[in-house]
């Protein structure tokens, strides 16, 4: 039997015993590459084999291995990825992924390579790095635990596949793929919801990422996906028919505010880490309109990022000492008449309130996480 013959009845065999995974590994598409050692995915669903390596699996274990890259794009891996090590990263993503599947698999349908790194009993050792209750932690949160104790020299030749980023993909295009499979997920766990088959991990994963875990752009940037894409049925998509989706068109008019307390509470090094982040949403997210603004007892004259900007938002530096009130911030918006969808402020917490909660989301980002905040979300400020 050929790979591509194997390919297909594997698709079907999930199909029929998995229909959750078996929805989505309809849309896997397989392309031979000697090149890769065992197995590859990209951010668009493209799967990409070593030949000698699928003909050493059994129809179980090829099952098995569909479900696993499936795994990795539910889970949103590749864009989850940032500026962290691309191998040590996918170790954890692989940690996420097959202890979904030892846990929520079925043995008499799929099975993992001997190769695969598999936590049995929800515990396992990676180099120097001892990883307990895996089910419990985000897939970050186990990079941290192998990247303290581990460098990438350390654990070569550890894992089974790697992420691929196509050649030339912009960041544009990034999103829309990434997009594109969270509406295939959403389908899939439409459709087999009555089922039992969704993973449970999946649920919780997803859950987890938009819990102060994570560094404070990661959040913001979840935040700010859900707000830049308007879902209508006016113009319903097609793209993954059978299924019929409510088409996705870009908000308009949208604005976020940042204001960075400049009183003392970071380090010059946290500033500028939080300067370039924000240069990166603003380039990201062009439908938004960011005001950035510095408050410590005084405001600063607020202004737009743009490319005009950049100098000036990279040039902002902390005053040190003095107190600060976070009033003046909340009095301009209310004056500006701006229709703001969130403020995101950057403070040690130490300072005046206003009396009145306001209309829009405030994310109090700090250091400080043992202070009380009247209104908002406080999200601890971590690299």
């Amino acid at each position: 039997m050929t790979i591509p013959e194997r390919i297909t009845n594997a698709k079907v065999s999930l199909i029929f015993h998995q229909p959750w995974f078996g929805q989505l590994a309809s849309y896997l598409t397989f392309y031979k590459d000697d090149s890769v050692g065992t197995m590859a995915v990209s951010i668009k669903g493209d799967v990409y084999f070593n030949e000698s390596f699928v003909n050493s699996l059994t129809d179980k274990e090829l099952c098995g291995v569909m479900c696993h890259e499936i795994l990795h794009l539910a889970f949103q891996h590749l864009a989850r990825m940032g500026h962290r090590i691309p191998k040590i990263w996918n170790i954890a993503g692989d940690l996420k992924v097959n202890n979904e599947i030892i846990f929520n698999g079925s043995a008499d349908h799929f099975a993992l390579p001997k190769m695969a790194l598999v936590p049995y009993g929800n515990t396992i050792t990676i180099g120097k790095a001892k990883i307990n209750n895996i089910d419990l932690k985000t897939s970050e949160e186990i990079y941290r635990e192998i990247v303290e104790k581990n460098t990438e020299d350390d654990l070569s030749g550890t894992g089974m596949d790697t992420f691929i980023i196509p050649d030339g993909m912009t960041d544009d295009q990034a999103n829309e793929a990434v997009n594109d499979w969270q509406e295939k997920v959403s389908i899939a766990n439409e459709v087999c919801k009555d089922k039992g088959s969704i993973p449970a991990g999946l649920l919780r994963e997803m859950k987890d990422i938009d819990t102060p875990q994570l560094s404070w752009h990661q959040i913001i940037k979840q935040r700010l996906k859900l707000i830049a894409i308007n879902k209508s049925w006016k113009k319903p998509s097609k793209r993954m028919l059978p299924w019929y989706f409510a088409g996705r068109n870009k908000v308009k008019g949208i604005t976020c505010a940042i204001c960075i307390d400049t009183s003392g509470s970071m380090s010059d090094g946290e500033l500028q880490q939080i300067l370039t982040e924000v240069w990166g949403l603003s380039q990201q997210f062009k439908a938004i309109k960011f005001y950035i603004m510095c408050c410590d007892t005084d405001l600063t004259e607020p202004f737009i990022v743009d490319t005009r900007t950049k100098k000036k938002l990279l040039s902002i530096k902390l005053k040190g000492g003095g107190g600060t009130d976070f009033r003046p911030v909340f009095e301009w918006i209310k004056k500006s008449n701006i229709t703001l969808d969130c403020l995101i402020y950057f403070t040690d917490l130490y300072g005046d309130f206003p009396e009145e909660k306001p209309m829009y989301q405030t994310y109090w980002v700090s250091r400080t996480v043992t202070e009380s905040i009247p209104f908002g979300r406080l999200i601890k400020l971590k690299s």
